[in-house]
């Protein structure tokens, strides 16, 4: 049985041209590339409530991105930093261009982050 919800929630991941969504414990989290050192992340969770959204006044080019997918986590990769969702923990966990953890959200807190 655990197997098979583990198949579930890889199948359920969304990857498209400006953002990749992962479905969690709680809701959705989706990542969006703004530059290569730089994401956004957006948390849909109905007791969540909306932030300040940000605004951009000039053009810019969007990043080349990747994402890596298997049973343990979701990792979008970027050229200056990258991203992991631990479907174990429903965890976020950022990375510098070098692979050095920079933050980490606490886990089983909800979306709460620390140095």
């Amino acid at each position: 049985m655990f197997l098979c919800f583990m198949g579930i929630a890889v199948a359920n991941n969304i990857d498209e041209a400006y953002g990749f969504t992962i479905f969690t414990k709680n809701g959705k989290v989706r990542i969006i590339p703004l530059a290569d050192n730089a994401v956004r992340i957006r948390a849909y969770n109905t007791d969540a409530p909306q932030l300040d959204e940000l605004i951009y006044t000039e053009n810019f080019k969007l990043p080349k991105w990747k994402t890596d997918v298997n049973a343990t986590f979701t990792k979008v990769k970027l050229k200056g930093m990258s991203v992991e969702y631990n479907k174990w923990t429903d965890q976020l966990v950022f990375y510098d261009g070098k692979g050095q953890k920079i933050l980490e959200e606490v886990a089983y807190t909800g979306r709460e982050l620390t140095t």
